[in-house]
């Protein structure tokens, strides 16, 4: 059945007809629509783009909102798709996260893979909580399935992925399968395993960790949290350069975001390889470079901590 006549039917007939069921209770649908990621086309479903929250938006129209969804899912844009996440950012840390924002939140995430951005680098804002205090369901819900979009990387970016035969190979069936299955994933986030464990199971080492939101140990979540740390004061730095030279400071704040982003890929090497940060720079910001326009990166950036005698200025390119 074509989407024109699909346009025609109340909600709760659409999703039926996804699911290929005579009807379906639209109130079990809220509860648990993780159940059917992967299963419908939620681009459709009506009243998606009321989750998109914009003070400087607030006369737009229900419809233009869902139009400007529906190309930024259908674009090759990685920007306009971390930046729609974003907006979803104030419901995730007040742990509102309604059934609407899960599925936008499914389909972003899901072109995001597609892609080729690691969850690491999709900027998302995980919720706190104090000790004492427990998460609340949408919260749960919300961490749950950022497990399940580190799953869904892992099984698109490394196919075919081994992992142990525990629990009747429960975990081998979801990287067998010809397509991946978001329910059984869901179901995987879902158990009563601990992090630790269910990073065993999976099989997933330190460099893949590092690509994963969730799915991390304590000590690369440190280290993770250090190399955010500091991309703030590079950031600092470089802003500073760019009030010292009046010449190339708006281009420099203009080139912020990328210069970031080099910055990042040799952060995230251990070794002077520029062969391997190179390759990171690539999978960050989604551009093929030749490795001799990445070294003029390099250089570029270099150049403008040194300005400032920054602490994280380059010196491998001194070698």
């Amino acid at each position: 059945m074509g989407m024109t006549a699909l346009e025609k039917f109340e909600t709760s007939e659409r999703i039926a007809d996804y699911l290929e069921v005579d009807e379906y209770d639209w109130e079990t649908y809220q509860e648990h629509s993780s159940l059917c990621y992967g299963k419908i086309d939620p681009i459709h479903i009506d009243g998606i783009a009321d989750v998109i929250r914009d003070v400087r938006e607030e006369t737009t129209s229900s419809d233009c909102k869902h139009e400007r969804i529906r190309n930024v899912l259908t674009a090759n844009d990685r920007s306009a798709l971390i930046n729609l996440l974003q907006l979803l950012r104030p419901k995730v840390l007040n742990g509102k996260t309604s059934f609407k924002a899960r599925v936008l939140s499914y389909l972003i995430h899901s072109r995001l893979t597609e892609l080729g951005v690691a969850p690491r680098w999709r900027d998302v804002k995980k919720p706190s909580k104090q000790k004492s205090q427990e998460w609340n369901e949408q919260q749960k819900r919300f961490l749950c399935d950022l497990q399940v979009f580190d799953m869904h990387w892992i099984y698109s970016t490394y196919p075919k992925h081994r992992v142990m035969g525990v629990f009747n190979g429960v975990f081998e069936k979801l990287f067998d399968a010809d397509v991946f299955d978001f329910s059984r994933a869901q179901v995987l986030a879902c158990a009563e395993i601990t992090l630790k464990n269910k990073i065993k199971y999976l099989k997933i080492n330190e460099d893949m960790e590092c690509e994963l939101n969730m799915l991390r140990s304590p000590n690369i979540e440190s280290a993770v949290q250090k190399l955010d740390r500091n991309a703030v004061r590079v950031e600092r730095d470089l802003t500073l350069a760019s009030n010292r030279n009046r010449h190339r400071g708006k281009k420099l704040l203009i080139a912020m975001p990328d210069k970031l982003m080099v910055w990042k890929s040799t952060a995230l090497t251990p070794t002077d390889s520029i062969t391997v940060m190179h390759e990171h720079y690539e999978k960050l910001s989604g551009k093929q470079v030749s490795r001799s326009t990445y070294i003029s990166k390099l250089k570029s950036l270099n150049a403008a901590l040194s300005e400032v005698s920054s602490v994280f200025m380059l010196d491998f390119l001194g070698k």
